[in-house]
Parts: structure tokens; sequence; C-alpha cells
């Protein structure tokens, strides 16, 4: 998962930000949760404060009232619900598809780069590494930091072939689920 470098006042660069924290929700452990509207890139409700039985509870703001105008967008790959629930639609399937994800076992490891997290998820068939990128630039990752891995692994979010012998470098806000 990937995106082309832009700023996140741009509705695309702001889709692949979400579901890159959605990627990390899905696949560190437990059970992901998913408040009604993130789906669909649903916003705080910014008047939240004006109702006077609701000033004292800040939690108010992010219970704003169904989103049926996104909802109804979601099904339209060209508008920024359309992305963001066929972007968490694909990543809920990998992650139903990998047995790994199972359970709570992670087992975290420094990227040697600030901007990566690393973590792998093991299984039977060997672990899957979770690669996340979260600046807004590319991000390479050293070989020698991937050199205990197998050489070549699979994204399974892209089905992408990856040589990690010679590093890996990720895109802005770039994810990848690798399996060996």
């Amino acid at each position: 998962m990937s995106r082309p470098s832009s700023s996140c006042r741009a509705a695309q660069g702001c889709v692949f930000i979400i579901l890159l924290a959605h990627s990390i929700v899905l696949s560190t452990g437990g059970i992901p949760l998913i408040y009604l509207g993130d789906e669909v890139g649903q916003l705080n409700d910014p008047h939240w404060a004006d109702d006077p039985s609701q000033t004292d509870d800040s939690r108010w703001a992010h219970r704003p009232h169904y989103p049926a105008e996104l909802y109804a967008q979601r099904t339209d790959p060209t508008t920024t619900a359309g992305r963001l629930y066929a972007g968490l639609q694909h990543l809920i399937t990998v992650r139903r598809a990998t047995p790994e994800f199972a359970g709570n076992t992670l087992i975290g490891f420094d990227a040697k780069n600030p901007h990566i997290i690393g973590y792998q998820r093991p299984g039977p068939r060997g672990p899957v590494v979770c690669l996340v990128n979260v600046a807004d630039d590319p991000q390479p990752i050293d070989p020698l930091t991937l050199s205990g891995l197998p050489g070549v692994m699979t994204d399974l979010l892209t089905d992408a072939h990856h040589d990690l012998r010679a590093g890996l470098t990720l895109p802005a806000h770039g994810v990848v689920w690798l399996r060996g």
C-alpha cells in the first residue's frame, strides 16, 4: 500500500494516512475497533459543544450523527469515502486470510530508520513482517537490517515480490505486509 507524494491537504493523501493507521491496527493483534463512520472518512462533529447537554463531555466531538451521504458514496471509487471503504475492505480481507495475525504475539524490531515502524507476527509458515513508513517522504531500509529475513518476500497487500537483499524503500506513508 503506497501513495504518490502529496500532502494530507489533498484528500488522496489523507486516504493513505488513514489506511496506514488502520493497517497498524489490523496487523498488531487483538480485535480491531472501527467506529461508525471511520470506514467512510467521517469527520468529528465541530458543533458538538453547541448542545448544552454535551458541552461538559468532549467525547461528543467523536460521536457525530450517521453520515448517510458518505455511506451513499462508499461504492464510488472516485470519492474519498469510496477509496477509504475499498482500502479498508482490502486490509480486512487480507487480515482475515493471514493466520499469522491471529493472537497477540508481536515481535518489534529496529528498522534503523526513525520513520519506519517494524514488527513481525510469527506463524507456522514463518513470520509476516510488517513495515510502515510514517514519513511524508520515501524512506530506505538498509539490506543489512533485513538480512535475517528470507531474501525475497511477497507483499500480502499487493502480491508484489521484494528482493530484500537489495534493501527496501517504502514510499511516503507506504505499508508492506511481507511473507517469505
